[in-house]
């Protein structure tokens, strides 16, 4: 099910905004982007701040743009077959260029593996697995895990002494974490600044940026890409704007 972006983005950033957003062109020219419906409560602000950075992109270019909401699998599916002119969130995936897509250069999420635990020891800044893995990999430690994530599944593959666990759900891992049936929880956030200390309530424990995710578009919209990136590169230098863009 499509879900229209447009009354959300009208609660988001303001009713003049919007009016203006949305008839900049005539509905012939109107864009259609593609967007992931946040699975994780901790991916929902990620994906806020992506629509509303990427709306303002669109809204100084004088392009009008409908952004709709799409399961993963399916919002791929969508942008690749061409029903959308743009997909707003993504990390690169093999062979895109193979298949006429173009990504505009300029990042606008990084996702990150988050290890969470009960207490804000051991500390440690990940720039590796294997940092959190020999840290971590203990006798008598449970070890919660978000199930059907690559990144996350990788890593768990390495424990060899700890307990380890699969959840289905995110809201479920974090309550067992907050309950103490787990000693740690391993997610993935979409954006996650290098500075913040918790996610929602529970201390991070640990860190590793997988990758940075980017706005894909199809090679008819060529002409538009360098606007795009020239546009959110000034954007990024706003006070206004950067703390939208990762680190």
């Amino acid at each position: 099910m499509i879900y229209k972006i447009s009354t959300f983005l009208m609660a988001l950033i303001g009713t003049q905004f919007w009016s203006e957003f949305s008839f900049a062109n005539s509905p012939d020219s109107t864009l259609t982007v593609c967007v992931i419906e946040p699975e994780r409560e901790s991916n929902q602000k990620v994906f806020e701040n992506v629509v509303k950075l990427e709306a303002e992109a669109f809204r100084r270019l004088g392009l009008s743009a409908s952004f709709n909401y799409y399961p993963s699998k399916r919002g791929l599916a969508q942008f690749l077959s061409q029903s959308c002119d743009f997909s707003a969130i993504r990390v690169p995936l093999p062979d895109l260029s193979k298949k006429g897509i173009l990504r505009i250069d300029v990042p606008v999420a990084a996702p990150h593996l988050v290890v969470l635990g009960k207490e804000a020891e051991p500390k440690i800044p990940l720039k590796k697995a294997s940092a959190y893995v020999a840290a971590i990999d203990r006798n008598n430690v449970h070890i919660g895990y978000l199930r059907n994530t690559m990144y996350v599944q990788r890593s768990v593959d390495k424990y060899k002494k700890a307990q380890v666990s699969a959840i289905s759900n995110e809201a479920q891992g974090l309550k067992l974490l907050k309950t103490k049936r787990f000693d740690y929880f391993i997610g993935i956030v979409g954006g996650l600044v290098p500075f913040q200390k918790k996610l929602l309530g529970l201390p991070i424990v640990g860190r590793s940026r997988i990758s940075f995710a980017y706005m894909f578009t199809h090679t008819k919209h060529l002409h538009l890409k360098n606007k795009i990136e020239k546009v959110l590169l000034k954007m990024k230098k706003e006070d206004e704007w950067k703390a939208y863009f990762p680190l």
